[in-house]
């Protein structure tokens, strides 16, 4: 009677634990799904942004001004400033053919704008660099294109629940085996199957780009950097951490009596005291 009583209670808390499982797994789907499909269309059009940018910026990026008289770099700059009166030159990115020259431009203000040069450095074109394809990509990307530390916190908690929701998602696959192709299915016990196995799929990947998209967040990037700054030696090679060095012995008998090199990097003085 006592093993029937203990084989129910425990089979009753087994199946008390699968629904708060997955209670939980709807309410982090629910929350993190219209972010979730935000970051992931963001990235890939990030990852594509040159190409797109060749198409929709194609007038500024290889286009030509009306004015043919050629120009030196330092004249087209100054030129520029004469144009766009209380902007500054922070930045020059002199591009390969066909590419045209891209000039920074900022104020005291903070506003960012691109002036584009051909290559007789006369001017092209200019944009609102916030308003950028590729910018836009990755503002919407990092911090949904309003920016903020609520708003950072937010997208960061939203990749963490989402290693949550593909860790729940195994747990529960597991438990409920769905992964097992049963006769006579329903359409709703078909679908079932289908998420548990693409779920299963892309554990793996998806963690994989989270982990990696972590170190770019608010808070754990800050507390990445922070490790790194008091451990420096993690990340870096050994050989740079212990640099080799030679024993007098090593040394010619004919360049034994030369001065020691000087150097710049830490500890060299004690690097030297060792080979005399």
């Amino acid at each position: 009677m006592c093993y029937k009583t203990t084989m129910a209670g425990g089979l009753k808390f087994e199946k008390n634990n699968y629904n708060r499982f997955w209670r939980w797994h709807f309410y982090a789907a629910l929350f993190i799904t219209p972010l979730l499909i935000t970051l992931t269309m963001s990235g890939i059009g990030y990852l594509f942004y040159t190409d797109i940018e060749n198409i929709i910026y194609d007038d500024l990026f290889f286009g030509e001004s009306n004015n043919t008289d050629e120009l030196t770099i330092d004249e087209g700059i100054a030129n520029v400033k004469e144009q766009y009166k209380g902007y500054d030159v922070s930045k020059i990115i002199v591009l390969d053919d066909p590419y045209n020259t891209r000039l920074t431009m900022t104020n005291e203000q903070g506003e960012e704008r691109y002036v584009f040069l051909d290559n007789n450095n006369q001017i092209v074109g200019e944009q609102n660099s916030k308003y950028t394809y590729s910018n836009v990509m990755r503002n919407t990307h990092s911090s949904l294109f309003v920016g903020g530390t609520i708003v950072n916190y937010l997208v960061e908690l939203a990749d963490c629940w989402a290693i949550f929701l593909l860790l729940s998602g195994l747990y529960l696959t597991y438990r409920s085996k769905a992964w097992q192709k049963k006769q006579h299915s329903s359409p709703r016990q078909k679908y079932k199957r289908l998420h548990a196995l693409l779920g299963t799929v892309i554990v793996i990947p998806m963690i994989l780009i989270i982990f990696t998209g972590l170190p770019w967040s608010f808070f754990m990037g800050n507390f990445i950097n922070t490790a790194a700054h008091e451990n420096p030696s993690i990340g870096v090679p050994l050989l740079k951490q212990q640099p080799p060095t030679s024993d007098m012995n090593e040394i010619p008998w004919a360049t034994r009596s030369n001065a020691l090199p000087s150097s710049s990097v830490p500890n060299s003085m004690q690097t030297m005291k060792r080979w005399m």
